[in-house]
This record gives structure tokens, C-alpha cells and sequence, in this order.
């Protein structure tokens, strides 16, 4: 009975993680769905409409039935149709959901649509081309400097400053939901954010992995569920990518803040 009870608890959190997927998965979707609303004027598709289902439908396998696939494509698309009209301003960050942009981006504005990017030369293409309204960026951190990465697109002169502000930055280590803090050899986040913990990571004995952002390495593990592998990101990342916080605030200093710079077309 023991096992059984545990197989069946093993495959709950699989699900857990599959129902995770999917939201995610839907929501990148949208996301893209709002993104190309920007560069054609024409919302309806019914051309581009059909083929997808078609191509899905012929993807069909297993118990999913052909008339269920049918309803949540249709769902799916009139959903995307009504976030291409709703016309709020579309505010683009570096990192995936989670990071401490998307943090800012919430703390500057309430009526935006936030929209991650993997690349700096994204962010820059997409203002110039309006594809962004505005973008968000971390200048400056109070323990670890300034932040290389976006300095491209603060001084170049097609684009302006628009806003600037300061937001604190609190830490947390992130593991799978069976993880125990013990356990922990290695920890996964960008270096800035390595840096800011790097008392909390000599004292723990941690071997540390540099990544491109501190929410994309709660994405990572979550996705490639790494044995005795921790993330340092937001707090804000255990709820999105489904893992356990197995310590808060764990930066060196408790003051810890980052400012962030709001940019647009200089034509704005």
C-alpha cells in the first residue's frame, strides 16, 4: 500500500508539472499571438487559422479526441485575438517570467502587457520597430555594479530615458519539491546575482553555474529537474516554475536594490 501511495503521489506531481507546461506553453502562445498583432493590421486569419488546426489534428495521437483538440485550438485562438485587441502598451524585459525586470515592470506600471526577451539585440529591434512600447532594464546594482549587458540600448541615441527607479532585490534558493537545503551541492543563476550571494554560497560550499538569467535558471531546473541543484532567483519564480524555496533573502547585504531604467523611441 506504501507503494502504491507513493507511485501515485509521483504521478500527481508529474501532472502538477504537465498542468505547469501547459500554462506556460499557452502563454507564450498569447504572447507571440500579441506580438504579431503589432506588425499586421489584419487580426482575422481565417487562412492561417485553418491550417493550424488542420496541421494539429494531424498530429493526433493517443486517447485525446479529435473533437476536444478542435475546441481548445479555437479557444486558444479567439483568446489570442482578444489580447491583440486590447491595445495596452507592450513592455519588453530581458530574462524569462520572474526576473526582478518583470518585478519593475509591475512596480512602474499596473496597465502594461509584460513580454520577455532572450536577447538584448531583440529588445533594441523591437523598440525601433515598435513592436515594444517601452522596454525596462537594470542599470545598476547596489552590491555588484553596474549591469554590463544592457548598456547598448541606455546609450544608444535613437532611444530615451523615459523613467528611473530603484527596487530591492531579495534573493531566494530555489530547489525541486523534494529537494532538502542538505542536499544542495550546486547553485544555477546569472553571475550578478551569484556575486550578491557569494557569503551565503562560500558558507553552503556551493559549486557555482553561471547563466544568462536568474529566472531562466528557475525555468531550467524546473524543466530539466537537476538532482542536488539549486536556483538563486525571485521569490516570485518558485510560484511560476512550481519550486520549493528552500531559503529566503539570501544575499550578502540586506539593502540590496537595483535600478531600473524605463526606455523608448526617442520619438515617443
Amino acid at each position: 500500500m506504501k507503494r502504491d501511495n507513493m507511485d501515485v503521489n509521483r504521478l500527481r506531481h508529474d501532472i502538477d508539472m504537465i498542468d505547469s507546461g501547459i500554462l506556460w506553453l499557452i502563454q507564450e502562445r498569447l504572447e507571440r499571438a500579441l506580438l504579431i498583432g503589432r506588425l499586421k493590421s489584419v487580426v482575422e486569419d481565417s487562412k492561417r487559422e485553418h491550417e493550424v488546426i488542420k496541421r494539429l489534428l494531424s498530429m493526433k495521437a493517443g486517447p485525446i479526441r479529435t473533437d476536444f483538440i478542435y475546441k481548445l485550438i479555437r479557444i486558444i485562438i479567439s483568446e489570442s485575438k482578444k489580447i491583440q485587441e486590447t491595445g495596452m502598451p507592450i513592455v519588453g524585459f530581458y530574462g524569462e517570467h520572474g526576473a526582478y525586470s518583470e518585478i519593475a515592470i509591475h512596480k512602474w506600471r499596473k496597465d502594461v502587457m509584460p513580454v520577455p526577451s532572450r536577447s538584448i539585440k531583440d529588445l533594441k529591434e523591437g523598440l525601433k520597430s515598435g513592436i515594444f512600447d517601452y522596454c525596462i532594464l537594470p542599470v545598476k546594482n547596489s552590491s555588484s555594479g553596474s549591469i554590463n549587458e544592457t548598456s547598448e540600448l541606455i546609450m544608444d541615441n535613437e532611444l530615451q530615458v523615459q523613467d528611473e527607479f530603484q527596487i530591492p532585490v531579495h534573493h531566494c534558493l530555489l530547489g525541486l519539491h523534494d529537494s532538502k537545503l542538505t542536499e544542495i551541492r550546486r547553485v544555477i543563476s546569472h553571475p550578478h546575482a551569484l556575486y550578491q550571494c557569494q557569503q551565503f554560497i562560500k558558507r553552503k560550499g556551493f559549486f557555482t553555474v553561471r547563466f544568462w538569467d536568474t529566472a531562466g535558471s528557475a525555468r531550467l531546473l524546473a524543466e530539466r529537474r537537476m538532482p542536488h541543484t539549486a536556483a538563486i532567483a525571485s521569490i516570485l519564480c518558485s510560484r511560476f516554475y512550481g519550486l520549493k524555496v528552500l531559503k529566503e533573502s539570501i544575499e550578502d547585504c540586506s539593502d540590496n536594490a537595483t535600478v531600473f531604467a524605463v526606455v523608448s523611441r526617442s520619438n515617443r
